[in-house]
C-alpha cells in the first residue's frame, strides 16, 4: 500500500527529475589539429550561439529567472475549471482504432455506464482522468471557487464504489490499456485526493485506492522489463511516465517500486546527450 505525497522529497524524486529534465548541452570536444581548433574557436566567438529557452545564467535572456512569473488566480482558475466542467459528463466517441478489413464493426454504448465507469467523459480514459485532476487541483487551490459546489457533484457522482469497482473489473481484462500515460495521471489523481485535508476527498481517496495500487504495481513491472524507452512525443513517452508518477508516490518502505522508478530514469537517461 503506497501513500502518495504533492511534494516527493529532493532526495528522491528531484534528483530523477534532474536526469529527466536537465538540459543536455552538446559536447564541443576540439579537434587534435591546431589549425582546425583555432578555426572553430574563430567561429564561435563571431557566431555566438543562440540563447536556448532553458539557457544562460539566472538574469540573462532565456534563463529561468528571466521568464515571467504565471500566477494562478482566482479568475484563472474558474476559465480553467469550466474546460473540464464542460466535458466531464459526455461520453467518449466511438474509438478510432478499430479495423474494417475483414469484418464490420458496430459498437454500441454500453448500458448503464454511468454505474460502473468513473472516467467515461471527455475526449478519452486519460483526458477525462486529468479533467479529473484539473478539478481537484482548482478547488483545493480556491474552496471558495464559485463552481466548486458543481465540481464535488461531479467528482460524488463520478467516483463511487460502484464506478470504481467496474473500472478494476474492466483493467483485469485490459492490462496495457492506457499504458503508462494513462496510470500515471491516475496515480497523480489519487494523490491529489490523499494529501487534501477534506473529508469527501478522503473518501474519493479510498475508492480510488485498488486501482492505484493497481497501476503502481503494473507500472514497475512494465519499467523493469522494459530495455529501451519510448522517446516519442506522444502518450507512450517514458519519462512522462517516470516523472509524473514520481509526483505522485512517496512508498512506504521497502519502497521497490520509488526504487524502481528511479532505477529506470537513471538506465534510460543518464547517458543522453545533446538533448
Amino acid at each position: 500500500m503506497f501513500r502518495p505525497t504533492p511534494t516527493p522529497p529532493p532526495t528522491t524524486a528531484a534528483a530523477v527529475l534532474a536526469v529527466l529534465c536537465a538540459a543536455c548541452a552538446p559536447d564541443h570536444a576540439p579537434s587534435t589539429d591546431s589549425d582546425e581548433a583555432a578555426v572553430h574557436a574563430d567561429e564561435d566567438s563571431a557566431n555566438p550561439p543562440a540563447e536556448t529557452a532553458v539557457g544562460g545564467a539566472d538574469g540573462e535572456p532565456g534563463s529561468p529567472a528571466s521568464l515571467p512569473e504565471r500566477v494562478l488566480d482566482l479568475e484563472t482558475a474558474l476559465s480553467l475549471g469550466s474546460l473540464p466542467l464542460s466535458c466531464i459528463d459526455r461520453p467518449q466517441a466511438m474509438p478510432r482504432s478499430r479495423s474494417t478489413y475483414l469484418y464490420d464493426i458496430t459498437y454500441t454504448r454500453r448500458p448503464g455506464f454511468e454505474q460502473d465507469r468513473a472516467f467515461y467523459g471527455c475526449w478519452d480514459w486519460h483526458s477525462a482522468v486529468n479533467s479529473t485532476w484539473t478539478m481537484v487541483r482548482l478547488i483545493k487551490e480556491f474552496p471558495d471557487l464559485s463552481t466548486a459546489p458543481l465540481v464535488r457533484e461531479k467528482l460524488r457522482s463520478h467516483i463511487t464504489e460502484g464506478t470504481i469497482r467496474g473500472e478494476m473489473e474492466f483493467f483485469a481484462r485490459n492490462r496495457t490499456f492506457e499504458r503508462p500515460y494513462g496510470w500515471a495521471w491516475l496515480l497523480l489523481l489519487h494523490a491529489e485526493l490523499a494529501s487534501w485535508d477534506d473529508p469527501e476527498a478522503e473518501t474519493w481517496s479510498d475508492r480510488l485506492e485498488p486501482l492505484a495500487d493497481l497501476f503502481a504495481d503494473r507500472l514497475g513491472d512494465y519499467l523493469t522489463d522494459l530495455e529501451e524507452p519510448s522517446r516519442s512525443g506522444a502518450h507512450t513517452n517514458t519519462a512522462f511516465a517516470i516523472a509524473t508518477t514520481l509526483q505522485a508516490l512517496e512508498l512506504p518502505p521497502p519502497r521497490r517500486r520509488e526504487r524502481t522508478l528511479r532505477d529506470a530514469a537513471v538506465r534510460f537517461y543518464a547517458d543522453d546527450k545533446g538533448c
